[in-house]
């Protein structure tokens, strides 16, 4: 690219291209970046040698603290489980979640399976996700309609009180027998 850069170039290459963040949790020193970049070759590798042994030195204390949870766990009584002392779901869900129409996956996850248990019966899937209106559970079907093939699971939710129906009418005994 020669000449001058204007504002509709697509690419700007050299300084003036975008800056992209490190990846998440990698904390870029400046004193490192200054040390590699005036040292001699060989100084880069004892930098670099040095960042590698203190992620080595994480990931032993990670070990370290998975085997000492592994050792609790083997301590508790095998008649307390511990599912029983973790927090149920109505310890940590507040009382009156705001209704919100941002979709999490476990939120799209419920809705599917409240189609498929419930069809098309709005009111039922709300009372499964307290944090959406009807009108959102509506919007829902809708929109992942064919993402989540939402109309087979409605047509299977139909089969199955079809089936149901067919099983009720079996079992009764008429009572003039």
């Amino acid at each position: 690219m020669t000449g001058p850069l204007r504002r509709g170039d697509r690419q700007l290459h050299g300084v003036f291209r975008q800056k992209r963040a490190p990846p998440l949790g990698m904390y870029i020193n400046h004193d490192d970046l200054s040390i590699l970049a005036s040292a001699p070759p060989q100084a880069e590798n004892v930098v670099i040698q040095g960042l590698e042994k203190d992620v080595l030195d994480s990931k032993c204390s990670v070990q370290a603290m998975k085997q000492k949870i592994e050792i609790l766990k083997r301590k508790i009584p095998s008649s307390q489980k511990i599912n029983e002392l973790k927090p149920g779901k109505a310890d940590w869900m507040p009382l009156n979640p705001r209704v919100s129409g941002r979709w999490t996956h476990e939120e799209l996850m419920l809705a599917a399976q409240g189609i498929r248990r419930y069809g098309m019966d709005f009111s039922k899937i709300v009372q499964m996700i307290p944090s959406k209106a009807e009108t959102h559970i509506k919007t829902f079907y809708v929109s992942y309609q064919r993402r989540f093939g939402l109309d087979e699971l409605v047509k299977e939710h139909e089969l199955d009180l079809r089936h149901e129906d067919l099983i009720d009418d079996t079992t009764s005994i008429p009572s003039n027998i």
